[in-house]
């Protein structure tokens, strides 16, 4: 009888504990739940407060001064990063992970007095801005 309760209880947390996976993880997991590829106003909406962070695909077109928001050029919107980060005041407590998918030494500082430019328009934490670079032959 004692064995048959323990497996009951095991069985019972075990259910609860998927039942409400989401939950318990960015509970004990906090700054570690980010949010993979928020490539539209929509998805970014959604994570204020779901996310400690979001990681965003961009293209830098140096022609037009602008970050469009893309993991896939073909498959660009014309989203602007501007437009995403002001598209939700909720949001500017989140932290950001941005990939270029094609920074460059002939752009590196053309694109970054564009992504200081943004940072202050919106005044979001600057501590909060990752940058990660992507090979754009390695996609």
């Amino acid at each position: 009888m004692g064995a048959i309760s323990i497996l009951s209880l095991i069985v019972l947390l075990f259910s609860l504990l998927l039942i409400y996976q989401d939950s318990f993880f960015r509970l004990c997991f906090t700054e570690k739940v980010w949010t993979h590829r928020v490539n539209s106003i929509e998805k970014y909406g959604e994570c204020s407060t779901k996310f400690y962070g979001v990681e965003i695909d961009l293209y830098f077109d140096s022609e037009h001064n602008v970050f469009t928001v893309t993991h896939d050029l073909e498959d660009a919107t014309g989203l602007t990063l501007m437009q995403l980060l002001s598209s939700n005041d909720k949001c500017k407590e989140l932290h950001y992970w941005l990939d270029y998918t094609n920074l460059n030494e002939e752009n590196c500082i053309q694109s970054l007095e564009r992504l200081n430019f943004i940072v202050d328009s919106l005044n979001l934490k600057t501590k909060s801005i990752y940058r990660g670079v992507k090979d754009a032959d390695s996609s």
